[in-house]
């Protein structure tokens, strides 16, 4: 919406033309409004000391400043962002019962959402990668992951990341919202808007579809592909011991469980 629209639109007293949106949120009695913020409060607290703990033990151990745990640190920070985007403001509106959130505000909220979306599925590659380097050629792991290299993939996870969610955000920021301001949603998602705008969001649409693909299908078959080859090499191994030596080296990896107990077995 421009200012030349919201100036205008600030002469009639309807709700459609507001500057502001509303957030539907969870719909409950005023009697489970209080446990369901605390569950809500528990989770962000949760996620936030956990992940903090995480970062701070990874920084102060030097035992810890490897490949492995560098990007493991990434991803910690990246939950915090991540939970940090939609929580609180989650919890401000269970609190009080009031789901309003300034356009600037709901648009700043999916950048950052979106954003965090990108980098984890960026960052989740890496650390892929990282473990098929360490188990499928360990020989040549230290020449590899290098803090060059390292820093490379971190770097252009968490660029790639904003740069995409800054393309999506600018194009939204620029739509016209003439229909009702309700966000089904707990938080603003970039879907929900689409469907309130009254412009033609046929472009929108068609670059959501490309990065399904490039940002969602691409980095999730390159995952897949490197526990492939991690799971033919540990089978390769004969004696149980060899096995579960081997998948320690996956312990920070978020399919290292299913994995083990799928090979093992």
């Amino acid at each position: 919406m421009t200012r030349a629209q919201m100036k205008g639109d600030e002469k009639s007293e309807n709700w459609t033309v507001s500057s502001e949106f509303y957030i539907l949120a969870f719909s409950t009695q005023p009697q489970s409004q209080v446990v369901l913020f605390i569950g809500i409060l528990g989770i962000y607290l949760i996620a936030m000391i956990g992940n903090m703990i995480i970062t701070m033990l990874i920084l102060l151990v030097v035992q810890l400043h490897t490949p492995m745990y560098f990007f493991l640190c990434n991803l910690s920070l990246l939950d915090m962002t991540f939970v940090s985007v939609t929580l609180p403001k989650l919890l401000s509106i269970t609190l009080k019962n009031i789901g309003t959130i300034s356009f600037n505000a709901c648009i700043a909220q999916m950048y950052f959402f979106i954003s965090t979306a990108n980098i984890e599925s960026f960052l989740l590659t890496s650390m892929a990668y990282d473990r098929y380097v360490a188990i499928c050629n360990p020989l040549r792991y230290p020449l590899i992951l290098t803090k060059t290299s390292m820093l490379l993939l971190s770097t252009v996870s968490w660029f790639l990341g904003f740069s995409n969610s800054f393309v999506l955000t600018l194009l939204t920021s620029n739509l016209s919202f003439c229909r009702s301001h309700t966000i089904q949603n707990f938080f603003c998602d970039l879907k929900a808007l689409l469907k309130l705008s009254c412009s033609d969001t046929t472009t929108i649409e068609r670059i959501i579809l490309v990065d399904n693909f490039l940002i969602g299908f691409i980095p999730y078959m390159l995952t897949m592909t490197s526990y492939v080859y991690i799971i033919a090499t540990v089978l390769k191994i004969q004696s149980l011991q060899g096995k579960l030596k081997a998948f320690s080296n996956l312990s920070v990896s978020p399919y290292s469980f299913l994995i083990q107990e799928l090979v093992v077995r």
